[in-house]
């Protein structure tokens, strides 16, 4: 995980310091003024993509990563609305970054490194439920053949089997049994065919 973080902070970083050097490099006091807004926009950026997270990939993540991403994002949104309130307030009154503002913001950057890492070192999958025992017999087990076509349906394909257009599918009508499938909720198409 420290190797991702480094990855993706380096990344990130180049990319954020290629946009902010033209607009601070001739000016250090303006580099210095645009760096807690820089860091009011980092933040909200994460705490926007934990929600997103939470809410867009609700159904495939485990149950308790679903909470550990909202309590990070909880943090994040306040993070960033500390951030946010700091910056307008010394911009505002054009005020300088005194001990107390610059040790706030070091304070709430470290803490939110901190709820990134420990959102995902803390998290314990729950343990999977004992196995079921099986009903049928290990030799006795029928041969399941399951056929999707996307976008088909009975409705399209029964008749075509019937007549003779389809021959593979007749067969396996004819030799076995058939009945209709039912999507999952949410109807992604991707997720639903990766399960199947």
């Amino acid at each position: 995980m420290l190797r991702g973080v480094l990855v993706y902070g380096s990344l990130v970083g180049i990319v954020g310091l290629l946009l902010h050097l033209p607009f601070t490099s001739r000016s250090p006091r303006r580099a210095r003024r645009a760096l807690p807004w820089g860091l009011t926009a980092t933040l909200a950026a994460a705490a926007l993509l934990d929600w997103t997270h939470a809410s867009f990939y609700a159904y495939y993540l485990p149950p308790g990563i679903n909470e550990r991403l909202i309590k990070t994002a909880l943090w994040l949104s306040l993070g960033a609305l500390i951030a946010f309130y700091t910056a307008l307030l010394h911009t505002l009154h054009r005020r300088r970054y005194g001990v107390r503002s610059r040790s706030l913001l070091t304070l709430v950057t470290l803490l939110s490194v901190y709820a990134m890492v420990e959102r995902r070192e803390a998290f314990q999958p729950r343990p999977r439920p004992a196995p079921r025992p099986t009903a049928v017999e290990a030799n006795q087990r029928p041969r399941l053949l399951v056929v999707g076509i996307d976008t088909a349906t009975l409705d399209v394909l029964l008749p075509l089997a019937g007549h003779g257009r389809l021959p593979f599918l007749a067969a396996a009508v004819r030799g076995g049994a058939y009945g209709r499938l039912e999507s999952i909720s949410p109807p992604r198409r991707e997720a639903l065919w990766t399960t199947l």
